[in-house]
């Protein structure tokens, strides 16, 4: 029988343990999942392991950035890494090995460029047990960082709002220090979406834009198509002087690729911004994002600030002082000091059912584009996040299908899906501030119950054990 050792030195209340976990290929994923968990539980989350493993690594406060670096770089592809995070709860749900499923199936390339943040010991081991049994022959790789101590236990906004905020200062901070430190371009997904096709292919990285795209960017500059200099970062500096039309940084590569948390399609919205006066409502659960000094800069103001990265980005992207905290603490003075505006643009292409863009000023004003943001948002039938595809209970929409074939027409295909909330149909009369075109007025409600959707959706891939067999 193939086996590996795994070491994990468990630091508890001022007594070093040392466990050695053994874990069979062969063993069913059940018994080694428990086993995993009973050792881990017994020690606190100021953890410190030792995976002998090369899909595996751990932060711990004598890290050298290079050698972490180094790591990172060996599970890159096309230029980025696909990042997901987990905490024990997470590690331990359906939804994650649903999702790790959804690339085995229908990525795997995807699935040998994705690590997992495990933000806990515990979630550690849960992760190290599906990846040496379930996914041992195409595996992910785990990432620890055993220099905070953050909660294992489910947190969300509205059960745990303590353990949420925590857990979201902590991913701001992994942020910065990935564009920052590292420097490295990445994709992040939430770990309750699931993938139809391969992200990198369908994002074309390193450009985060089409291939078409990209050669209509060159005729704009006049440079050949097979020019070697026509990269990512030097497509982007031909419109990052201080001096530049906005014209054509309309027209240049993304620093940030946002799916969308629109209320519905963008084509049935009287304002498919809603009220926002540059970008359309984003989602945090899945975007990429290419290491540079802007975005850097915005996400080391987001963490310096304690934004929430979605809400706070979504308000600094539409060139407002964001406000939305992670939590009710006041500002402190230095916060109060420091707080600026980013600006932002909507770059192309323009996703389907927004024909124009919302920003204010002309196409030939003169604008400093070093410090300009650019932002793509991404096709709603591609990139399926929430209500636009499902109501209650994982019905479909009837312009589904329309986008779907819109997207086979342009040769596209449809990437991932992720269920984070639905609509409901109200017949009285609600102040509701983004109005729609067609029916009645609508209100947003959380369904906690993805699984019972995904099912419906026909985007389950686990058997009737929570197995995934691919």
């Amino acid at each position: 029988m193939s086996r590996r050792t795994l070491a994990f030195k468990l630091l508890g209340a001022g007594v070093a343990v040392m466990v050695l976990l053994q874990l069979g290929i062969e063993t069913r994923r059940a018994s080694a999942l428990d086993a995993a968990l009973a050792l881990a539980a017994k020690a606190n989350v100021n953890v410190e392991f030792d995976v002998d493993s090369p899909n595996a690594f751990v932060r711990t406060p004598a890290t050298p950035a290079a050698a972490e670096r180094d790591w990172w770089l060996r599970r890159q592809r096309q230029g980025a890494v696909l990042i997901a995070s987990a905490n024990a709860a997470v590690a331990k749900a359906p939804l994650a090995n649903n999702l790790l499923c959804s690339l085995a199936k229908n990525a795997p390339q995807a699935m040998d460029s994705l690590v997992v943040w495990a933000t806990d010991a515990v979630a550690a081991a849960a992760l190290v047990s599906l990846q040496q049994t379930t996914y041992a022959n195409n595996s992910f790789a785990i990432y620890f960082d055993a220099t905070i101590d953050l909660p294992p236990a489910k947190a969300d906004y509205n059960h745990n709002p303590s353990h949420f905020f925590k857990l979201m200062d902590a991913r701001n901070l992994f942020f910065e220090h990935l564009l920052g430190t590292l420097k490295l371009d990445f994709i992040f997904t939430d770990l309750d979406v699931v993938f139809s096709s391969d992200p990198f292919d369908d994002l074309n990285l390193p450009f985060g834009v089409s291939a078409k795209t990209v050669e209509e960017i060159k005729k704009i500059h006049k440079i050949p198509s097979n020019a070697n200099e026509a990269g990512p970062d030097a497509l982007t500096s031909l419109s990052s002087s201080e001096s530049v039309s906005l014209d054509l940084v309309w027209k240049s590569l993304p620093d940030v690729v946002y799916s969308t948390d629109s209320r519905d399609f963008f084509h049935n919205l009287y304002d498919p911004y809603e009220g926002n006066p540059r970008i359309p409502p984003i989602c945090g659960g899945f975007f990429y994002i290419r290491a540079n000094d802007r975005t850097h800069a915005m996400w080391s103001y987001i963490r310096l600030q304690n934004l929430n990265d979605q809400w706070g980005m979504d308000q600094l992207l539409n060139n407002k002082i964001a406000s939305t905290r992670n939590s009710n603490t006041p500002l402190t003075a230095y916060q109060k000091e420091n707080q600026r505006k980013f600006d932002a643009v909507l770059v192309d292409p323009l996703p389907a059912g927004i024909k124009e863009r919302k920003d204010p000023r002309r196409g030939d004003t003169i604008v400093n584009g070093t410090d300009i943001i650019r932002v793509r948002i991404l096709s709603q039938a591609a990139y399926r996040s929430a209500l636009p595809h499902y109501a209650d209970g994982g019905e479909v929409g009837k312009d589904n299908q329309v986008f779907l074939d819109e997207l086979a027409v342009r040769g596209e295909r449809e990437v991932m899906l992720h269920p984070n909330y639905c609509r409901k149909i109200i017949d009285w009369f609600h102040p509701y501030p983004f109005k729609f075109k067609y029916g009645y007025p609508m209100v947003i409600v959380t369904n906690d119950n993805k699984t019972d959707i995904l099912q419906k959706l026909g985007k389950w891939f686990l058997d009737s054990d929570g197995i995934c067999d691919f």
